[in-house]
């Protein structure tokens, strides 16, 4: 089930799935998501990460026997008592097609999410040419 309250940019979409989260030291957290957007991803742990804190979140998706792994870069934009909010920053082009099918799989509006990384990658382009 996907939601886009008015303030927010990007899809969400309810996927649990088990996820790491490295921090600058080394440490890596486990936990899981709670929610994921073309933009981030809420983090499920026991532990409190400082925001505005780096982080690269893994999000480790199983098909049988094999597993998928979706990276990012970014870093906590909240904490709240659900979980820490991760904003994506970076993320390579092979993880985003991950990642836009995982939202899409879990979202009501899969049409909407299409638009919204069509969106993302046109931003992406020009960015890059300019």
């Amino acid at each position: 089930m996907g939601s886009k309250p008015d303030c927010r940019e990007f899809t969400r979409s309810e996927v649990n799935t088990r996820m790491e989260v490295r921090l600058p030291s080394g440490i890596v957290l486990e936990g899981c998501s709670r929610n994921v957007s073309l933009s981030g991803v809420l983090f499920a742990t026991e532990r409190s990460l400082p925001v505005g804190n780096s982080v690269r979140a893994t999000l480790l998706l199983h098909h049988g026997h094999n597993e998928h792994r979706i990276a990012a870069e970014g870093f906590v934009v909240r904490v709240t008592d659900c979980g820490v909010a991760i904003e994506f920053t970076k993320i390579s082009p092979e993880s985003l097609e991950q990642l836009r099918h995982l939202v899409k799989d879990a979202a009501d509006d899969a049409e909407q999410v299409e638009r919204e990384y069509q969106a993302r990658v046109k931003s992406k382009r020009k960015k890059k040419d300019a």
